[in-house]
């Protein structure tokens, strides 16, 4: 909506720190932030969870303050945490990585149109074979539908 609604050079400025703080979340480099910061901002640690694919969780772009209010924040700790007890029940190896960076399903490419509508289709899958009901059942990934846990 701002793209249609503002200025252009608004939008454009606003795009371009948009992308710097894009790159700043994605670094390594940066562990933990000063608690306010880390209580309303996706930091990079907020933003590591988001990428281990065996968790849905934390997927604000600036912000984290709506996955906190809608219950979709795991804190990186706690990640770390669960892993752990996974690793002493028997359910993760310990040599495994804390952040399991990647996506479920193996990809046989990766190109651009490919990876941007990959997500779509198991919707798209769905809505033929069993309605838009079973389709919006199954958009979470592996069926289990909306946000899940780790574990859960």
């Amino acid at each position: 909506p701002l793209a249609v609604c503002s200025p252009p050079p608004v939008y454009l400025a606003v795009e371009q720190a948009n992308i710097v703080y894009q790159f700043w979340v994605h670094t390594c480099l940066v562990r933990r932030l000063p608690w306010p910061l880390e209580a309303v901002l996706m930091t990079p640690s907020h933003h590591r969870v988001h990428h281990d694919r065996r968790v849905h969780k934390n997927f604000g772009g600036m912000l984290i303050v709506w996955d906190r209010l809608f219950g979709s924040f795991l804190d990186e700790q706690d990640a770390y945490a669960a892993h752990a007890a996974a690793a002493a029940a028997g359910g993760a190896s310990q040599a495994e990585e804390l952040v399991l960076y990647g996506v479920l399903t193996r990809q046989e490419t990766w190109t651009e149109s490919v990876t941007q509508s990959m997500l779509w289709q198991p919707i798209v899958r769905a809505a033929r074979t069993g309605g838009l009901a079973g389709a919006a059942r199954g958009a979470g990934g592996g069926g289990g539908g909306g946000v899940r846990a780790r574990g859960g």
